[in-house]
């Protein structure tokens, strides 16, 4: 017996709005994207944003000693003369070397570069008390910068124990370990994240703060690590088609109903009572 088409009706509008359904819980919209992770990241760094204990520091300035970077200040004479010194090693300050081109992996401590703190005898009216390592990440054709900050303790030569084993040494440490700033990888988000100074194979070894002497130089890894942050959805670069999904669905459900009609009219369904 032919199949009533109020039967039919139902079934296709069924089918049709099972689509939807489907449509709506993302079952058959966007999925997300995924790409491999670079096999390498090149680290660059540049000091920036220093301040000091009233205004700017004494005799500050900003130079490049072969692939290090560094912030110095203080006048080398006792009084102050007035004049800056010329020879930036008579000056207190810190540097940073870059580590280069270095294989990404995500959670595993490695040495972002070398991180040096000068301790000079100086003299300043303003010292400098912090300043940003700004961490530049080059990933493939792509770059995003980074933001940490440094403190650094420049003790005044009189009574100035308990830091170090010799009198008068100073102090610099990480303030912020975690920047603001993060990047996407494919479809994972990340941030860089300092773990400290020391020895990237040897966690034990991973400490804040370093203490430098008077008149020396304290050289260390300063060591950081990938840390993932969560996954990200992944845009279709090519411009979208107004109304696209919609005309989608409305067609697979115009397809859906009328194969309902083509099947019941072979006698799929049983008849109408």
């Amino acid at each position: 017996m032919k199949i009533g088409a109020s039967r039919e009706l139902r079934f296709g509008a069924g089918i049709l709005g099972l689509v939807f359904l489907l449509g709506a819980l993302g079952i058959l919209g966007p999925a997300w994207a995924a790409a491999d992770e670079p096999s390498s990241v090149t680290i660059d760094g540049q000091w920036t944003n220093p301040v000091g204990s009233n205004g700017t520091p004494t005799c500050l300035v900003s130079v490049a000693s072969g692939d290090e970077e560094q912030v110095r200040y203080g006048d080398d004479t006792w009084p102050s003369d007035g004049n800056c010194p010329e020879d930036v090693e008579l000056q207190s300050g810190l540097g940073f070397t870059g580590a280069g081109v270095i294989p990404f992996q995500s959670e595993t401590p490695f040495a972002l570069g070398e991180f040096s703190h000068y301790n000079r005898s100086i003299q300043a009216d303003s010292t400098l008390q912090g300043v940003d390592l700004a961490i530049t990440l080059g990933l493939g054709g792509d770059s995003v910068t980074l933001y940490y900050t440094f403190g650094l303790n420049e003790t005044d030569n009189v009574q100035c124990l308990p830091q170090g084993a010799s009198p008068c040494a100073d102090v610099a440490d990480i303030v912020t370990t975690t920047p603001d700033q993060t990047f996407v990888i494919g479809n994972m988000e990340y941030t860089l994240e300092i773990l400290g100074f020391g020895d990237p194979a040897d966690p034990n070894s991973i400490t804040n703060q370093i203490t430098t002497d008077e008149n020396a130089v304290t050289m260390v890894s300063l060591v950081g690590r990938f840390v993932p942050v969560g996954l990200v959805s992944i845009a279709d670069p090519s411009p979208p088609i107004p109304g696209a999904p919609a005309l989608i669905l409305m067609g697979l459900g115009i397809v859906a109903l009328g194969g309902a009609l083509w099947y019941g009219r072979r006698g799929a369904f049983p008849a109408e009572p």
